[in-house]
C-alpha cells in the first residue's frame, strides 16, 4: 500500500517536513558551515558541493536524520543512499535569484531526490524557493548557459509562470523533499540578510544509474 507521504510526493513532486531540526541545531550547523567555507576560496554562486566520499562529518547527523530517512524510504519504496550535499546561501554579496530549471539535466540517470534543509526562516524577502507544483512528470529541454552565478541549465517558461508558481516558505529547521524533475527557481534576496540551507541528494540503493559523474561526486555513496 502506498503511504500518504509517497502519494503526496508522487502527486506534487515534493513534500515538506516540519520542525525536523531545532533552532539550536540550525545555528550550530550554520556556524560550522561558515567556518568551513572561510577556509575555502569565496564562491560567487553561493553554492559549494561535497560528494559522499569527502563529506564533512558535521553534515552527517543532519543528512541521515531519521525523519528524512523514513520519508525517503516511503517515497522510493526501499533503502536510500546519500550521494552529495551542498551549502547554499544568500547574503548582501549573493543576492540574485536562481533561474527556472530541473535538477535532472545536471546529473541525468534515474530519479534522485533532494532535501532543502532550512537553516534560517526562508521567505520571499530573503530568497526562498519557488516551485511549480506537479511539474515533475517529464524531463524538459534546457538551454546551456555559462556565467559567473552558475546554473548552467536553464529553462524558459511561459510569461505567466510567476502567476502559477508558489513560494516555499519554510521555518528554521523545516525540510523540503523534492524530485529532481520538479521545476524550481528562487526569489532574489531583497532584505540582504543571510539565508542558509543545506541541500543533500539521495537515490535508491542498488539500482542501475547511468548518471553523469560531475567530477566523481557520486562515488562511494553513504547508505542511510
Amino acid at each position: 500500500m502506498t503511504s500518504k507521504t509517497a502519494e503526496q510526493f508522487n502527486k506534487n513532486g515534493f513534500i515538506v517536513l516540519k520542525n525536523v531540526f531545532t533552532p539550536e541545531d540550525c545555528d550550530q550547523l550554520k556556524t560550522d558551515c561558515k567556518k568551513l567555507l572561510s577556509e575555502m576560496p569565496f564562491n560567487k554562486t553561493g553554492v559549494n558541493v561535497w560528494g559522499a566520499e569527502k563529506m564533512p562529518n558535521i553534515f552527517l547527523k543532519f543528512l541521515k536524520h531519521e525523519k528524512i530517512k523514513n520519508a525517503l524510504e516511503e517515497i522510493i519504496e526501499g533503502p536510500v543512499e546519500l550521494l552529495s550535499t551542498k551549502t547554499v546561501f544568500k547574503s548582501k554579496e549573493v543576492d540574485f535569484s536562481s533561474p527556472w530549471h530541473q535538477d535532472r539535466p545536471y546529473w541525468e540517470g534515474i530519479l534522485k531526490i533532494s532535501g532543502w534543509i532550512s537553516l534560517d526562516d526562508a521567505n520571499v524577502e530573503n530568497g526562498c524557493l519557488k516551485i511549480l507544483r506537479g511539474s515533475h512528470t517529464k524531463v524538459l529541454s534546457h538551454d546551456k548557459i555559462k556565467e559567473e552565478i552558475g546554473f548552467g541549465n536553464r529553462i524558459h517558461l511561459e510569461a505567466d509562470i510567476e502567476e502559477k508558481c508558489e513560494a516555499v516558505i519554510l521555518g528554521k529547521g523545516d525540510v523540503l523533499i523534492f524530485s529532481d524533475l520538479l521545476l524550481h527557481s528562487s526569489y532574489p534576496n531583497t532584505n540582504q540578510k543571510d539565508r542558509w540551507c543545506l541541500i543533500p541528494t539521495y537515490r535508491k540503493v542498488g539500482v542501475q544509474d547511468n548518471c553523469l559523474k560531475l567530477g566523481g561526486i557520486w562515488d562511494k555513496p553513504i547508505r542511510l
